[in-house]
């Protein structure tokens, strides 16, 4: 693909940019490695970003989208996003940022999600903690399963340091980012002893006392309160008026005192929480000043990886999430209703063709935009430029 052209590269470069994308366009050889396959990856897109403007040329012939520049304003009447377009990539792709050049630059998304990223490094569950496989029970059906728990190795710092050196980067301007945080397991399990929110909430002060200052206005942060993976955290919903006051209120004290703008706040829900909850949840985070709700992440439904024929520990993404999500995501929609809530919603879950993302955006006005992850494992990154093309497509009619 790249000799075709005349340029002044050496054989060996050329060798690797056309590994790298022969493994861009071929997701499937992930399967049951699929951590050191995401890590691989992250680090072939980290590398390719830096070499010969041709090389990032030809990354964006292939994948970028011409109707990328589909602005959306996403989240409440005070305090909202804007969104390139309403495809973006949630939190679990690049959790430390490699990567995200080429992901903002060479995919044109609408917005990049960076994390879950605690504030302390920390291991996470033990490996391997992520895999891809097709459904032996229902043929053709994809899931990917995760059980990272927050593994980072070296904390939210460098990822703050990260962000700080993507802003300086003209190219990367007109995408969004929103950074996820979440409680380290040590803060967890002494709120599990003490059941005291406020020592909870300072340790996540620590973690946007850091990020805060590397966040333009527009970004946003995201409360991952929804991860099966890391014992004890679901169990923050069932105070999650408490929780969103107490954060809210020390969010914007600690905005003034670092002279930064208040961040659009996302609380990320769970496709496994009842459904009362749901609508709790939704009425509590439009009280409190969240602007967004992301729906949803993985599950842990022991009907649905009955289903699928799948036994191990960890939640469950792809075409089995979809019923559940779409199921969940219109409780939500209710609830908007019911009570005129002002707040959007960013829809994902079991998108992995473009015609999921547009019946999920199809599914409510405040439903603004889609996030794909599970997909691009199943489809590669044209779901991208294929779901962009797509709705594109269905606004022209």
């Amino acid at each position: 693909m790249l000799p075709r052209r005349k340029i002044l590269v050496d054989a060996a470069l050329i060798s690797r940019v056309q590994r790298t994308l022969w493994g861009l366009e071929n997701f499937s050889w992930f399967g049951s490695d699929a951590e050191q396959g995401l890590n691989a990856l992250l680090e072939e897109l980290e590398w390719l970003w830096k070499q010969d403007p041709f090389i990032c040329a030809e990354f964006e012939e292939l994948y970028a989208s011409p109707y990328a520049d589909m602005p959306v304003r996403i989240g409440n009447k005070e305090r909202a996003m804007m969104w390139r377009n309403p495809v973006g990539i949630p939190a679990g792709f690049t959790k430390d940022g490699r990567g995200a050049e080429t992901l903002m630059h060479g995919l044109r998304i609408g917005c990049l999600e960076l994390g879950t990223a605690p504030f302390f490094p920390q291991s996470g569950n033990p490996e391997p903690s992520f895999w891809t496989d097709y459904s032996l029970s229902d043929n053709g059906v994809f899931y990917t399963l995760n059980r990272f728990g927050f593994n980072t190795r070296h904390g939210i710092i460098p990822l703050a340091h990260r962000i700080w050196d993507l802003r300086d980067t003209s190219e990367c301007a007109v995408t969004p980012l929103i950074v996820s945080i979440g409680p380290n397991k040590i803060a967890l399990e002494e709120y599990e002893e003490n059941r005291n929110l406020a020592g909870l909430i300072r340790h996540l002060m620590l973690s946007c006392a850091v990020i805060l200052p590397a966040l333009r206005e527009g970004d946003a942060l995201q409360i991952n309160v929804s991860s099966p993976n890391t014992a004890g955290l679901r169990n923050l919903l069932n105070r999650v008026l408490e929780l969103l006051q107490c954060f809210m209120q020390e969010l914007r004290a600690l905005a003034k005192i670092c002279g930064c703008p208040e961040p659009v706040v996302i609380l990320k829900l769970s496709p496994d929480m009842p459904d009362d909850d749901i609508r709790q949840s939704a009425t509590a985070a439009t009280l409190c000043g969240v602007a967004i709700l992301e729906t949803f992440n993985t599950t842990v439904d022991v009907g649905i990886k009955a289903r699928y024929g799948i036994t191990e520990a960890g939640g469950v993404g792809g075409d089995p999430l979809r019923e559940l999500a779409e199921a969940k995501l219109g409780v939500i929609m209710d609830e908007i209703d019911k009570w005129n809530l002002d707040i959007d919603v960013i829809a994902c879950g079991g998108i992995t063709e473009p015609e999921h993302a547009l019946a999920r955006l199809a599914m409510h006005p405040r439903v603004k935009a889609v996030q794909i992850n599970s997909g691009i494992y199943k489809k590669g990154f044209w779901l991208i430029k294929d779901t962009l093309a797509a709705i594109h497509a269905s606004r022209a009619v």
